[in-house]
């Protein structure tokens, strides 16, 4: 289940670090991809209790 939600993370972290690179968007993305992956890792989590 675990391994699972690491991938979804994982995926989408991915697409949106490419669909900012194709933005270009330059340092911003860094902060958006950061906050993006806390919220999403909190979320998941959350689920999970």
């Amino acid at each position: 289940m675990r391994g699972d939600k690491a991938l979804i993370t994982a995926v989408s972290v991915t697409a949106l670090m490419a669909l900012l690179d194709y933005l270009s968007w330059g340092w911003a993305k860094y902060l958006f991809l950061f906050v993006f992956t806390l919220l999403l890792t909190a979320f998941l989590y959350e689920r999970e209790k």
